[in-house]
């Protein structure tokens, strides 16, 4: 939580990570957050370009730095400068939203095929109704989008524009012109954009669109949202179904003054936090947050098809295999792209895995997410799916979310969780249950599901899936999952086993929605409300 670098300071040093993690924010929000991990660095470009600072940089947990004055930076690293200039372009590179989808070698071979431009202030980059033949990433400095002769939106470092007309082959739909006295971009021409993009143009093409819809709807004011109906009861208020034109959302209320009596004001601030920095497909969307006088709210994208706990309650608390390997190659997919971001989950379970409306899962709830680069001493989670290392409390770390997705396929194999006490479901004896009692696998249980669970659900971490050299590739190779493509799901081209009956009035499954009454009024905040600044 503590700020080591201020947006708008003078450049003073350069600093390198030696323990710990970063978050290197743009607060006018026009750039992508930057994680920064151990053996990595920041500070240098302002150094550099002698120009003030552009981002916040904020501990994501207790870190050291080592630092560099500023006089020594420019006396000893000479030279260096050249390479870190280009270590910075990558840097800018690996933030843009379309490469996210991509795995680390196709993002390798993608970035050598740029090429950096410099432009003067004032030039036109691309011209509105010319043929298009290259896609634009900014590299440094800001570019007004115009579309007939009107500014639509200003691009700044990690934006990109161009991608339309490589797509459709249609004219250029805008003229980018250069704003700043210094600008750089990242070129990528047609041959090379068709080439090393085909596995995934019509992703590019989907998440061009979304785009487009998400920065209109965050101008969306609270005062404009109606309200359809209550969705869910949440420990500090309701999930309410609310409409604005023809879009629909879910509206998370929170009430300020259980969340600081509770202590929590920090964990909804981090909860935040760590769902801007998920953007996947099968992670929930935050659209955008608003705060009055007693409450928080988090407008986020509805997901018509409700829980997935529900939907197991009412067919018996399982499915078929290709079903659950549907359901199961979602959330590992998640956690490969979370876990890049050292991002620990916690808290994977049926309720908060939601199913959208063409079947996928979408993982909801980030309030047990955190950064954790080593290992981290919290007892969290639920307990039927908690790994042995959170109960021995002896530290733990993205393990524990592997061991939690094998005692999912358990469960909807199977309808039930391999440690629970159904009995008396007392908390205590499945603890014990966990740290002591042998696996049982029931005989008429898919093979290849067998034997991927006894991988995963190794007391163990440091002979689990997932935790071993290949990392997560030992999972999604496994031969549970022969059948998935794991690029056509990221784009969701898998016709999904299931796809929810959404009632067009109602814009969700009323089969998986129950309905849900007002729980008491909202309790008057009194508080400091500079509690809640960063949210």
């Amino acid at each position: 939580g503590e700020k080591i670098l201020n947006q708008g300071d003078e450049p003073s040093a350069f600093f390198v990570i030696e323990s710990g993690s970063v978050a290197c924010i743009d607060r006018s929000g026009k750039s992508a957050d930057i994680v920064l991990n151990a053996g990595q660095y920041f500070g240098e470009l302002a150094l550099m370009s002698n120009d003030k600072r552009k981002r916040d940089v904020l501990c994501r947990e207790d870190t050291t730095c080592s630092f560099l004055g500023k006089e020594d930076f420019t006396q000893l690293l000479g030279n260096l400068k050249d390479v870190l200039d280009r270590n910075m372009g990558l840097r800018v590179l690996e933030t843009v939203e379309l490469f996210k989808v991509l795995d680390k070698n196709m993002r390798a071979i993608l970035v050598e095929a740029f090429q950096e431009r410099k432009y003067a202030k004032n030039s036109i980059i691309i011209r509105q109704g010319d043929s298009g033949d290259s896609f634009f990433v900014v590299r440094e400095g800001e570019a007004t989008v115009l579309v007939d002769n009107k500014v639509t939106a200003v691009l700044s470092a990690g934006q990109y524009f161009g991608e339309g007309s490589l797509l459709d082959g249609d004219a250029r739909g805008a003229t980018v012109r250069v704003k700043s006295d210094i600008f750089r971009a990242f070129e990528l021409k047609k041959s090379d954009f068709d080439t090393l993009l085909a596995p995934v143009k019509s992703f590019i093409q989907q998440t061009s669109i979304e785009r487009k819809k998400l920065s209109k709807l965050k101008t969306i004011k609270l005062n404009e949202l109606k309200l359809v109906r209550n969705l869910g009861q949440g420990t500090f208020g309701l999930v309410k179904l609310c409409q604005y034109n023809d879009f629909r959302f879910a509206l998370k209320c929170l009430q300020k003054k259980q969340i600081v009596s509770y202590n929590l004001v920090s964990n909804i601030i981090y909860e935040k936090r760590m769902m801007e920095e998920s953007d996947h497909p099968f992670v929930l969307k935050l659209v955008n947050t608003f705060k009055d006088k007693n409450c928080l709210y988090m407008l986020l994208e509805i997901v018509p098809g409700g829980e997935l706990f529900a939907f197991l309650q009412k067919r018996g608390g399982h499915v078929k295999t290709k079903h659950a390997c549907f359901i199961a190659a979602c959330v590992v997919s998640v956690f490969e792209y979370i876990h890049s971001k050292d991002i620990c989950y916690r808290d994977l379970k049926p309720e908060n895995l939601m199913i959208d409306a063409m079947g996928y899962i979408k993982m909801v709830d980030f309030g047990f997410a955190k950064v954790v680069t080593d290992k981290t001493f919290t007892l969290c989670g639920t307990p039927e799916y908690m790994a042995p290392e959170i109960l021995l409390r002896r530290g733990h770390n993205k393990g524990v979310d592997y061991w939690a997705t094998g005692i999912l396929i358990y469960e909807c194999e199977s309808g039930k969780t391999p440690f629970a006490d159904y009995e008396n479901y007392d908390n205590r004896a499945i603890c014990q249950n966990i740290l002591r009692m042998p696996l049982h696998l029931p005989k008429y249980m898919n093979k290849d599901a067998q034997n991927l669970i006894k991988n995963l659900l190794t007391r163990d971490p440091n002979k689990r899936f997932g935790c071993l050299a290949r990392g997560c590739r030992d999972i999604k190779e496994s031969s549970y999952f022969k059948d998935i493509d794991w690029i056509k799901l990221l784009m969701k081209q898998i016709q999904a086993p299931y796809v929810p009956q959404v009632d067009p009035h109602a814009g969700i499954s009323k089969e998986n929605f129950d309905p849900i009454q007002s729980k008491g009024t909202i309790e008057v905040y009194t508080g400091r409300n500079e509690l809640f600044e960063d949210f």
